[in-house]
């Protein structure tokens, strides 16, 4: 009689290990005064980014260093926790100002966010596990700690956006030589155009690993904001209306002291002329409130910021400061996408955004200036073609759709991120 074999018993699939960065889909934003309601400044990419990326993943979590009354916010997908400064406390009211006390000062400053920092790496540690965290990104830098955020979470990647290079007023073999140690150990790094990116190859701070990603707008600035379409007839009036913008990045008191001259000069040689000095709220003093009939000098919200927009012709932004590079900054990106042309100076940056794409003019004296802003206001034709020039690169360039969709696709090439 044939014995039966036994038959034989299926075999269990091997337990395969998993790469450590498995199930970790999720984007730890890193920064300082961030808010998700609107702002005077910068920030106001972060706080237009942030959504349109959480539209795309399971969640997002921001940690912001500032002054908020609220230590815990939550948008939808959006988890926002806010952690005051080392050497300040939570003010009763929501504060848009900057939340550090030695904010004028870049060692002081440099040493607060250090301290601020390692108050917050227990915090991270707990959201990091808590979300599903694989990527921290870095919306400001924190000095020399952004290498200890490395160490502190090796299994995770670890860049930074660098929205402007600007040296404050160090040395730039010093400044160069401060962020080759702040930036050494990030797995990647943002730079917001292409003369950033040449310049941290120059000053061999960062060779490997540079991305250009460009700081971008929400769609409703190009799609005209109601208030600029009812007054796009007073572009074609007799009164031209010229406006500039600060602090932003390097457009700072000695900006405003260069540009308040060339009011000065064009308002007395043509009456048809008007300047406008929009101040962020924070940084408006009473030393540069003038009185001048044909000038104004005023603090803005956001809102007001855009509705003055409506009735400017063109947008006067030399920069002072040649050691730095222009971001460019958002006011000049919320203009550009208005159809209102720039003129500034040819500091490092600059021709990238106006001269390369035909965006503006630029001039390196006074008196080239004043040339360049009377034969703007006075030449439609070549006004039009600017203006034109200057919707196209935004649109181009410059959508927060675009943006968006670049950082997914620098996170999923290292990171298992879905696009």
């Amino acid at each position: 009689m044939l014995k039966q074999k036994p038959e034989k018993t299926p075999m269990r699939p091997r337990k395969t290990s998993q790469p450590e960065s498995a199930g970790k889909k999720n984007v730890l934003f890193l920064g300082v005064g961030f808010s998700l309601q609107p702002s005077t400044s910068d920030k106001n990419f972060w706080r237009v980014l942030i959504p349109e990326l959480a539209g795309q993943m399971e969640q997002v979590v921001v940690v912001s260093v500032n002054t908020s009354s609220e230590p815990y916010q939550k948008q939808g997908n959006i988890f926002v926790y806010n952690l005051p400064p080392f050497f300040s406390r939570r003010q009763k009211t929501q504060s848009q100002k900057n939340p550090y006390l030695y904010k004028h000062s870049f060692w002081w400053g440099t040493i607060e966010k250090s301290l601020t920092f390692l108050r917050l790496v227990p915090l991270l540690a707990k959201l990091v596990k808590r979300h599903r965290v694989g990527v921290i990104h870095l919306m400001d830098s924190f000095g020399f700690m952004n290498r200890f955020l490395k160490v502190a979470f090796p299994s995770r990647r670890v860049g930074l956006t660098l929205l402007t290079f600007n040296v404050h007023g160090l040395s730039e073999k010093t400044y160069a030589s401060y962020q080759r140690m702040a930036l050494a150990k990030l797995d990647y790094l943002v730079a917001t155009s292409q003369t950033s990116q040449a310049k941290l190859v120059d000053s061999r701070i960062k060779i490997k690993g540079v991305t250009v990603i460009r700081a971008g707008i929400d769609r409703e600035h190009v799609n005209s904001h109601p208030a600029f379409r009812e007054k796009r007839a007073a572009r074609k009036s007799l009164v031209k209306n010229c406006l500039w913008t600060g602090f932003i990045q390097q457009i700072c008191e000695e900006s405003f002291w260069f540009t308040y001259r060339l009011a000065k000069r064009l308002t007395a040689e043509n009456p048809k002329i008007r300047f406008t000095f929009a101040f962020k709220p924070e940084c408006l003093e009473d030393k540069f409130v003038l009185s001048d009939p044909k000038i104004t000098v005023l603090s803005t919200t956001p809102e007001q910021f855009r509705q003055i927009l409506a009735d400017t012709h063109l947008l006067v932004s030399p920069i002072v400061n040649f050691r730095s590079v222009c971001g460019p900054p958002l006011s000049w990106v919320e203009c550009l996408s208005r159809g209102i042309p720039i003129v500034s100076t040819p500091a490092p940056g600059v021709e990238e955004i106006l001269t390369i794409h035909q965006a503006g003019s630029i001039g390196k004296t006074e008196e080239e200036l004043i040339l360049k802003i009377g034969l703007l206001l006075n030449d439609r034709k070549a006004y039009r073609t600017l203006s034109g020039n200057a919707r196209r690169l935004v649109q181009k360039e410059f959508l927060i759709e675009k943006v968006a969709s670049q950082y997914l696709k620098l996170w999923e090439n290292g990171n298992g991120i879905p696009g």
